[in-house]
């Protein structure tokens, strides 16, 4: 070990590794750590460091960068978080108890690996938040970083696993970096790119620095959404990781983001693909086991919150609606005007919009037709004559009685997503089922014996999210939606 009496004359080889590093390649150093997993005896030379004498050796080396004007950071302890011998909370723990060398490290720096330091791991979600929490206590929060954890690959679900991991880290350990060990036997195999380095890209290349993470939640456990906004370069960023073996359908609820995406894949047998444009506002299917980015450029700075769909019965009368969160994006209102209109006039009759209120909100108002079921969408549209912000929502209009009826029964629809057939089945007998698209228009229907299940072909539907209706003598008693895949 790095004998105790040499921490100065270490310090003055840090700013010296520092300098020849600026002066010979013109880079400058963004941080340094001074030890490398201070808990292990390794078999080559290396120091064993405990929390305390790695504490003091960073009192000495900050204090020698501030003399020196040296603006590189300082991370530490590197620790495996397995190690229980001196974990990453003693050394965390011992910095933030000691007010001169809290304020020299800003990053807390761990090792994805398991505790014989070889073996294969990553901090599990809760492990992530536990350490993220730990780095923010005292007067000097700090940055997390993952400095080094390796997986060798040899499929793609190493692929899968890693972009799983770096998801944990990103969402529960709020993670600013994250580095694998090498690139041969990780990102490239004989030399040649796999599966693992183009599932990086699908972070690394569209999560760019600047970049601040936006709060996002999934109710499906097995997919992992991210989502960020780099103010630099005007884009957000949404990474989803699916890590189930089915597909899964994903309806993005989120106020002020673009809803034009560029779409990137990576799944068995696709390498960060291109798949054109993605509509947010639509239901997203994403494929069993795979990584997907969105990637967009914000083209307005306008605001005005998400509009939630909403469910009426047949003869309700006229609804309102309150739109907030309008503005030029400097919290004015100057300027601005918005509309609305629908697509299907018929269903959704007397739409009308009111100036915008200085509060930035405004109110929305119509009346569902007279004797009318269905489904329409109905757009609003804010504008400052240069840019312009859309937000939309659907509005289900049903016969009172099929609500009062059958609500607590209800209709199922699997598979969900459907390629060739769906399966219908529902609590009371129907003799006709009707496949709706989201303009309100009729793509196809069967009429079939009074039964409780059916089977139906979906043929050369294309591809999309449809409204599905049972009805019985006339007189609709359910819908439902699904989700026909096509090219998956």
């Amino acid at each position: 070990r790095l004998s105790y009496n040499f921490y100065e004359e270490f310090a003055e080889e840090m700013v010296a590794v520092i300098r020849m590093f600026k002066e010979k390649a013109d880079i400058t150093l963004a941080g340094i750590g001074l030890q490398n997993e201070p808990a292990f005896h390794e078999p080559y030379p290396s120091a064993i460091l405990d929390p305390e004498h790695f504490n003091e050796l960073i009192r000495v080396v900050g204090k020698r960068f501030e003399q020196e004007g040296i603006q590189t950071m300082l991370y530490m302890p590197e620790q495996v978080f397995t190690q229980e011998a001196n974990p990453v909370s003693l050394y965390i723990d011992e910095l933030q108890a000691d007010n001169e060398a809290n304020r020299y490290c800003e990053v807390i720096a761990t090792h994805g690996y398991a505790a014989n330091g070889i073996s294969v791991s990553a901090p599990n979600f809760s492990q992530w938040k536990e350490m993220w929490n730990n780095a923010q206590e005292g007067d000097h929060p700090k940055e997390l970083w993952m400095t080094e954890t390796w997986l060798a690959y040899t499929s793609f679900g190493d692929a899968l696993f890693i972009s799983a991991a770096i998801q944990g880290a990103l969402i529960w350990g709020n993670v600013n970096l994250w580095t694998q060990w090498n690139f041969q036997d990780q990102f490239t195999t004989n030399g040649q790119p796999n599966s693992m380095l183009y599932a990086m890209r699908n972070f690394a290349r569209y999560i760019r620095p600047g970049s601040v993470r936006l709060s996002s939640t999934c109710t499906d456990v097995a997919v992992l959404v991210s989502a960020f906004e780099n103010t630099d370069s005007n884009t957000v960023t949404l990474v989803i990781v699916n890590t189930a073996t089915d597909n899964v359908s994903l309806d993005i609820s989120a106020a002020n983001l673009p809803h034009d995406y560029k779409t990137y894949r990576t799944s068995f047998g696709e390498n960060c693909k291109y798949l054109g444009i993605t509509d947010i506002s639509n239901l997203l299917v994403i494929p069993a086991r795979s990584i997907t980015t969105l990637y967009a450029t914000r083209t307005s700075s306008l605001t005005m919150n998400m509009i939630e769909d909403v469910q009426l019965e047949m003869n309700g009368g006229e609804h309102q609606i309150t739109i907030s969160g309008i503005s030029d994006g400097s919290g004015g209102t100057a300027g601005l005007s918005i509309s609305a209109e629908t697509d299907d006039g018929t269903l959704i009759t007397g739409l009308t919009l009111s100036a915008i209120n200085p509060d930035g909100t405004a109110l929305l108002n119509f009346t569902p037709g007279s004797d009318l079921t269905g489904f329409a969408k109905v757009t609003v549209t804010l504008t400052d004559g240069i840019t312009e912000r859309i937000e939309t929502l659907h509005v289900e209009i049903s016969s009172t009685v099929s609500v009062k009826e059958y609500t607590d029964e209800g209709m199922q629809i699997y598979p969900n997503p459907a390629k060739d057939r769906i399966l219908v089945e529902y609590a009371g007998e129907f003799d006709r089922v009707t496949i709706i698209d989201f303009s309100g228009r009729v793509i196809k229907a069967y009429t079939v014996r009074s039964e409780t299940t059916v089977s139906l072909e979906l043929g050369d539907l294309p591809g999309g999210m449809y409204i599905l209706r049972v009805s019985n003598e006339g007189k609709p008693l359910d819908f439902g939606k699904f989700i026909k895949l096509s090219g998956l």
